[in-house]
């Protein structure tokens, strides 16, 4: 499984290095945890704010995309 982030505002991935990151196998009854290192505007305005990300297998080019709520 492979995972995206995706710039959007008022978020940016800290280091390009880390944008894509491949998780290796996880099996169905198990999860797994990613730490993203993010810039977020200075002028950013408070309240709740989305992290976009994409998720997908490696093999097959069907993605999804997910927004996660964050409080500014």
């Amino acid at each position: 499984m492979t995972v995206e982030f995706i710039d959007n505002d008022p978020f940016s991935i800290g280091s390009e290095s880390d944008r894509v990151r491949s998780t290796g196998t996880i099996p169905s009854s198990e999860s797994f945890l990613l730490k993203y290192q993010v810039r977020v505007w200075k002028d950013a305005l408070p309240g709740t704010n989305y992290i976009k990300i994409s998720y997908g297998l490696k093999s097959i080019s069907m993605r999804q995309t997910a927004l996660l709520p964050i409080d500014v």
